[in-house]
Formats: structure tokens, sequence, C-alpha cells
């Protein structure tokens, strides 16, 4: 792995964890009822949030079908 991924990578890293504290802070973590958030399962929820639920459609040929996403 060449030298300037190692930084970008751990500057990713440090962003997340940043972003991470911050929403910590504006926050409540320990709602009645519910488990708290770790910081893995951040990083999933900003991987969907990032990624989003975009569909690729495909043209077909014949009658069309009803897709859900």
């Amino acid at each position: 792995m060449r030298w300037y991924r190692k930084i970008e990578r751990k500057l990713l890293e440090l962003s997340v964890y940043n972003a991470y504290i911050i929403e910590g802070t504006t926050m409540d973590h320990n709602v009645p009822g519910k488990r708290k958030r770790d910081l893995q399962a951040f990083k999933l929820d900003l991987g969907h949030a990032l990624v989003g639920t975009n569909c690729l459609r495909k043209r077909s040929v014949g009658r069309p079908r009803s897709e859900n996403c």
C-alpha cells in the first residue's frame, strides 16, 4: 500500500470517529429501552446513508414487470 493511501485511510478513520463523538454530544444515547449505539453501528449507518437506496433497473424486452427496490 502506498504511503499516501495509509494517510488517507487514517484521516478518514479520524473524521468518522470525530463525527461519532460529535453525534454523542448532540444526541442522547441512553434512551430508555434502547441500547447504546457503538462505533461499528455508526459506521454501518454512515455507509448506508452515503450509498443510499438507489436501484439499478435494466431495460428488458417484453412486457413490463413491477420491481420493488
